[in-house]
């Protein structure tokens, strides 16, 4: 078995202003913070809170934040989205097709190995399922967290690469 000998990139499916990307970006030793948002005020909001905050925390410089529509991109063809190692899709706003077409990508993401997600692709997720997200992730665990969108804890599913 190969041993990893570089840190992990992070994607964040969903980004917005890219709050959980400078998190990840200040508290872990991951390589790159790649962030994928479709709307473009927010995009623009958030590199220009990252750049004027970058001299303060050089850590920030990790962070690529970039406006692409998941419809419009093949996350598992093009870098450096690809080369993400752990995924954060904040996706139960999507529209049904953009959630389609993320289960597919992340499916066909080869570096791969945890996915984070804040909606169940598949309900019926189990090892018998034909359906490609199913064959290709295990569901490692479910836990409640808190948000800022919303009072109550909301599920998160924590998915593991089927060896």
């Amino acid at each position: 078995m190969l041993v990893r000998c570089y840190p992990d990139v992070f994607l964040d499916v969903g980004a917005g202003v890219g709050n959980v990307l400078a998190q990840v970006a200040l508290t872990t030793k991951v390589r790159t913070c790649i962030g994928i948002e479709v709307r473009r005020d927010l995009v623009s909001l958030g590199r220009r809170c990252m750049q004027q905050l970058r001299k303060q925390y050089p850590r920030l410089s990790k962070v690529l934040l970039k406006q692409v529509d998941v419809r419009d991109v093949s996350m598992s063809r093009h870098s450096p989205i690809c080369e993400a190692t752990i995924v954060f899709a904040n996706i139960f706003l999507f529209e049904e097709d953009a959630k389609l077409i993320v289960s597919r990508e992340l499916s066909a993401m080869p570096e791969a190995r945890v996915i984070v997600l804040t909606s169940l692709f598949c309900t019926r997720h189990r090892s018998s399922c034909s359906e490609p997200y199913c064959k290709s992730w295990k569901l490692d665990h479910q836990l409640e967290v808190q948000c800022s969108w919303k009072a109550t804890p909301h599920p998160i599913y924590i998915y593991r690469k089927k060896l």
